[in-house]
């Protein structure tokens, strides 16, 4: 089957340098060079190799497995001896077998929108090969080659274009429920699950809940933090005896560099962590020193694969009830919810009134804080705020 491994730290690529560039490999363990020119193509002009790009290269690699294990079950059918090279088999892709692709998915149990995503992926990557010569060129607009294997359309919305297929789920199946947002006795359960077994793990584990809780950090940037970030422990005990915070540079999602609020006890935290915890994954021979993150795999030394610490850390909320809904990433939003709530009561104040606050300072001033690309993400939290302040207030 297709996998996916890694190149070291300090690949050139695209006339820069990145760490852990994802390279997806056939079963005869050769470079898939048509998924791996896709991916180069999405990291160029990034500072570093995005979460979106890694998870990317694992929906393609999945995408590469079936069709091999596909190519197999036809082979068998039709009595003949199946090619075993990925590489040539993406060369006959279509509609059909990217359809068969989708239906395991949901046999599976994967939701509409999950399924529409990976769909989606395939497309771009599709597209993209369709433009460079030698690879596969199997997906076009049905306005413009009718009888394409793979046949999309494109069709405009307010501000952008969407590609659109017969293969992608509409209607009411792609609507996402309501996730909850964790209260705090969820948050303290959370935090007790975390803490049980080994006193390294439960550091680690509790460590970036804290992150996420207080700073509002992104798993992807969680991971991505590293030690040459941290401010001298002088600096750090002058924060706290002052009570405030300190602001570092953290690369957001999209690659952009954000000014983040950081309380001088999670530093703390963070610190005691690099010193006491940390040297203790690296104990092994076979651990790899040649970088700075700061939380590290405990088994190999090397920056954690965000996929499993995603499912790890999710599992902390175990205790709750699953109508809720409640992952790792709900954790930001109940920053965002404590966020708003005192940012409304700075805007009342500034205002004379809660009826004649403005809500865009409120939503940018968040938006800044929280690395958010738009103010309507944003806005269910302010609305939900509002409504209750109303509702006491008559």
């Amino acid at each position: 089957m297709a996998y996916m491994t890694s190149t070291d730290d300090q690949c050139t690529l695209n006339g820069a340098v990145y760490d852990r560039v994802p390279v997806v490999m056939s079963r005869l363990h050769h470079p898939v060079d048509a998924v791996n020119s896709f991916i180069r193509a999405s990291i160029r002009g990034r500072r570093q190799v995005q979460a979106s790009a890694v998870q990317k290269a694992h929906t393609l690699t999945n995408l590469c497995t079936f069709i091999e294990q596909d190519e197999s079950t036809r082979a068998r059918c039709e009595r003949r001896r199946p090619d075993r090279d990925v590489r040539n088999l993406l060369h006959s892709i279509d509609d059909d077998q990217l359809e068969r692709w989708r239906n395991r998915d949901e046999k599976a149990g994967l939701r509409p929108r999950v399924i529409n995503t990976k769909l989606s992926v395939a497309f771009h990557f599709l597209l993209h090969c369709s433009k460079i010569p030698g690879l596969p060129n199997r997906i076009a607009d049905v306005e413009v080659h009718a009888d394409a294997p793979v046949k999309i359309w494109r069709e405009k919305r307010r501000y952008h274009t969407v590609i659109l297929s017969n293969l992608l789920y509409r209607g009411a199946k792609t609507k996402s429920r309501m996730k909850g947002v964790p209260s705090l006795d969820e948050m303290t359960d959370a935090y007790v699950r975390a803490s049980e077994g080994r006193w390294d793990l439960a550091s680690r584990d509790v460590l970036i809940l804290n992150v996420a809780e207080d700073a509002s950090l992104r798993l992807s940037e969680a991971l991505s933090l590293r030690v040459s970030q941290l401010p001298d422990l002088d600096e750090v005990a002058s924060a706290e005896a002052e009570g405030r915070a300190i602001i570092l540079k953290v690369m957001r999602k999209g690659g952009a560099e954000h000014d983040v609020s950081f309380p001088a006890t999670l530093l703390r935290g963070l610190h005691d962590y690099v010193s006491d915890v940390r040297p203790e994954f690296f104990s092994k021979s076979y651990s790899s020193k040649s970088h700075d993150i700061i939380f590290v795999s405990h088994n190999t030394g090397r920056p954690l694969n965000r996929q499993y610490m995603s499912r790890r850390l999710s599992s902390m909320f175990r205790d709750a009830k699953p109508e809720r809904r409640l992952t790792y990433h709900r954790v930001r939003a109940r920053f965002a919810t404590v966020t708003v709530s005192v940012l409304v009561d700075a805007e009342i104040e500034r205002a004379g009134g809660i009826g004649n606050i403005r809500e865009e300072n409120i939503l940018l001033t968040a938006m800044e804080m929280m690395g958010q690309s738009s103010i309507e993400s944003l806005r269910p939290y302010l609305q939900l705020e509002l409504q209750a302040r109303f509702s006491l207030a008559t």
